[in-house]
């Protein structure tokens, strides 16, 4: 082992030895030429040392304005059209891909990064009659070297294990690209290279069945479903066939991986912004393969999120909550990944997607071609610049909506639209209510004047990444939405990782259903942190009633311990068509700490964007209403107002109540989202500080005029 490679696994050991999940540190491997220390790598250098320039050379070609035949052709190029086929590798000179350009005593150096074999082999594969580049060998030969030289690098790079780990939560991604590229270029290779590729491309989709998932960031876990089912595509094997489907199905079945609510569990709850990735190779697999267990959960994964976007009044754009999500601040209608292939698919999987999609009229159809045609044309060669081999895994370059659209789909959205479908509305632009649970972790209605989101489900530990907490749970009002205000009240956080990030010393802002307080020695208890609450609920078509408990726990960041406050709580949620009404009531047993300060918190929703016009609080006391700012106090409030756009939102207190706005918090990570928190005090002055109890309703209400 060299000393860069002993290097690199102590510094891999040590990021891998903290709470967080581990960081990506990028491994490069000083060689000089290829390795050949197996007998299928010897007959794979072997043959790209037969390879000249010329075997290389693709002369530069327009592609022509061609109309497909047949609908589900035209829709499939239409599909293309939305993020267009990279082809620049395609116009690279010839002579950068040959073995002797590469190899040398400076290390490899490759003409372009090895994913950039996907793009190659796609471009050759293309059965568009106005792709010039057809089944072109150069193209295939392009492709198959960039592969090549990371089927076998990567083998040496986990023989050597310079990473620290065995990271099949990488190696599914390489996958993806090696063997999709091998299964379409494979015609171009002598048999014994074929024999050769395979061996190589079996030895590391066992290694990485050996491995299993990690289970830390299940998005990056989802590149393996995707990756081994081209594997077994491209060789054929039934025995890769089986390895891919029992390697994938726990992804989609195993609670460790996936909630039966319809999210992709990350240490250990719901990330509502990484979700954006694991929905993405998570389409792309239940799309392609035909494995049942992938599609039954990502129509689960779709119909949750369809259900926790709730949209703006006007028709631009939605919100939702991430108070729950575990690392990261963005919401399911701002998550990650959200390209054309994603949502153009997860349409052809889940008829909860459908709204989301685009359905392309006749003229957009037949105007396609020629701007695609015309689009590809424009590309220059670009400029040669040689970079060394290293691990990387993000694989995004195949368009798999336009690769594996099943035949008619576009034939059923024109008989959607032309129906007037509800399916092509947001669930909570259709007619009627609706009162619908997901798995153990949120209830969620539609009422005719309001929506309500709430959340139940399970969050991670207390003390993770930035000795931060993995989620807030406790059983909270995640969303209230009404039609004209849009959302009025959210759940939502910073997240554990980013440039900002949620701090200990402003729970008092976190824009969070919970009861928080803090002992006078500055140990924060709250509901917030209570991992998965015992739960209850009784529903039927009219109203639905769910009852949350458990001990609150008493957190101390600075020495990251956790034990009981000594307080119980009960929380009831009342939800009817005239609104929701929370009963919080707090129970201090005989071993309660003392505290200094407890509320029921309220996250009142002030914006998602700056260009949208900031809520208007107000309050209402001894019947009078006051315009609020954050920061402001009330000693006896009857009620909050929050009016965003058209509409408002009530909170109606049972009595007088003692209340304070918290400093105005934003986001600043993945959102520019504004929130002010309520804090309604429970050691209630009116009884000498003894109530620790709250009741009070939420509904739709109308701005005031003046």
């Amino acid at each position: 082992m060299t000393l860069l490679t002993r290097l690199l696994t102590s510094l891999s050991a040590a990021l891998l030895a903290t709470a967080a999940p581990a960081a990506y540190v990028q491994v490069t491997l000083p060689v000089t030429s290829l390795p050949a220390h197996h007998p299928y790598q010897q007959t794979l250098r072997t043959f790209l040392a037969t390879l000249a320039s010329n075997d290389f050379a693709v002369t530069p070609q327009a592609f022509t304005a061609i109309t497909p035949s047949d609908d589900d052709a035209r829709y499939q190029l239409w599909l293309l059209s939305l993020t267009p086929p990279a082809i620049a590798e395609a116009l690279l000179p010839a002579p950068a891909f040959t073995l002797a350009a590469i190899e040398g005593t400076n290390g490899l150096a490759l003409p372009a990064d090895p994913g950039a074999c996907q793009s190659l082999a796609r471009l050759a594969a293309w059965s568009w009659p106005g792709n010039p580049y057809r089944d072109n060998r150069a193209l295939q030969l392009r492709a198959l070297t960039l592969a090549i030289i990371d089927l076998i690098m990567l083998d040496t790079l986990y023989e050597q294990n310079p990473q620290g780990s065995d990271r099949a939560d990488y190696l599914g991604g390489n996958l993806i690209w090696i063997a999709d590229t091998y299964g379409l270029c494979k015609t171009a290779l002598p048999a014994e290279a074929r024999a050769a590729f395979e061996t190589g491309l079996k030895k590391l989709s066992r290694r990485l069945a050996a491995w299993g998932p990690k289970g830390l960031m299940t998005d990056m876990d989802l590149f393996a479903p995707v990756g081994l089912w081209y594997v077994q595509k491209a060789t054929g094997d039934p025995g890769m066939a089986a390895l891919a489907e029992s390697y994938s199905r726990p992804l989609f079945t195993n609670p460790a991986f996936f909630n039966e609510a319809g999210y992709f569990v990350d240490n250990g709850c719901f990330d509502t912004s990484y979700n954006g990735i694991s929905l993405f190779f998570g389409s792309w697999a239940a799309l392609a393969s035909d494995w049942p267990f992938a599609r039954d959960a990502m129509r689960n994964a779709l119909a949750l999120r369809a259900h926790l976007c709730f949209p703006n009044p006007d028709n631009k754009g939605a919100s939702g909550p991430s108070a729950m999500s575990s690392r990261t601040s963005a919401d399911p209608a701002h998550d990650q990944w959200p390209f054309p292939d994603r949502l153009q698919s997860a349409a052809m999987l889940s008829d909860d997607a459908i709204y989301l999609a685009t359905l392309p009229d006749d003229p957009t159809l037949a105007a396609i071609p020629a701007k695609l045609a015309g689009t590809l044309n424009l590309v220059k060669p670009p400029v040669l610049k040689a970079r060394a081999w290293h691990e990387s895994h993000w694989s995004y370059r195949a368009r798999f909506a336009s690769i594996h659209a099943p035949a008619g789909h576009l034939a059923r959205l024109r008989a959607l639209a032309a129906a007037e479908s509800p399916l092509l509305l947001s669930p909570y632009r259709r007619d009627g209510s609706f009162i619908r649970t997901f798995g153990d972790a949120f209830v969620i209605a539609r009422f005719p004047t309001y929506a309500v989101a709430i959340h139940t489900g399970p969050v991670g530990r207390s003390f993770g990444h930035n000795n931060l907490p993995y989620g807030y749970g406790g059983g909270q009002l995640s969303i209230f939405w009404t039609p004209a205000s849009g959302v009025t009240l959210a759940g939502r956080r910073r997240g554990v990782q980013g440039a900002v990030f949620d701090s200990w010393s402003e729970w008092r802002a976190w824009p969070i259903h919970a009861v928080s307080g803090c002992t006078a020695a500055g140990a924060l208890l709250t509901t917030a942190r209570l991992r998965q609450p015992q739960t209850t609920r009784h529903l039927d078509a009219t109203q639905a009633v769910i009852t949350v408990s458990g001990a609150i726990p008493l957190l101390t960041p600075d020495t990251q311990t956790e034990t009981n406050s000594g307080y119980a709580y009960t929380r009831t949620f009342t939800a009817g068509a005239a609104g929701v009404t929370v009963d919080t009531v707090v129970t201090p047993g005989s071993n309660a700490v003392p505290v200094a300060e407890l509320y029921e918190t309220l996250p009142l929703f002030l914006q998602e964007l700056p260009a949208q016009t900031a809520a208007v609080i107000r309050v209402q006391s001894s019947n009078v209403w006051v315009l609020a700012k954050p920061g402001d106090a009330f000693p006896a409030a009857e009620r909050i107002r929050v009016e965003r756009f058209n509409g408002a939102m009530d909170i109606q207190f049972d009595r007088p109540r003692a209340l304070l706005l918290s400093p105005g918090w934003t986001d600043g990570y993945q959102s520019k989202a504004r929130t002010c928190t309520a804090l309604i005090t429970l050691l209630d002055p009116a009884t000498n500080g003894t109530a620790r109890s709250v009741r009070y309703t939420l509904h739709s209400a109308a701005p005031r005029t003046e």
